[in-house]
């Protein structure tokens, strides 16, 4: 993720003859810029706020990599 002339860009690779042709294709998402604006203030403000309360409440120290982490699947 990055930003490209005030856009939020995803970057990624992903090819579908990965296995045969053994290159990968970059692609990029562009986000509107009212969502990629939401997004940056949540990484910014909301984020580092919620960390923080997690370790005062919780003792955590080991985050994900994701910026949505999946929910835990007990079964």
């Amino acid at each position: 993720m990055f930003i490209d002339d005030g856009i939020v860009v995803f970057a990624t690779s992903y090819h579908k003859n990965y296995q045969h042709s053994k290159t990968k294709k970059p692609i990029q998402r562009y986000l509107p810029e009212e969502v990629g604006e939401l997004l940056v203030y949540y990484l910014w403000l909301v984020e580092p706020f919620i960390r923080t309360l997690q370790t005062a409440t919780r003792d955590r120290v080991e985050w994900s990599d994701f910026i949505w982490e999946p929910k835990n699947e007990e079964g």
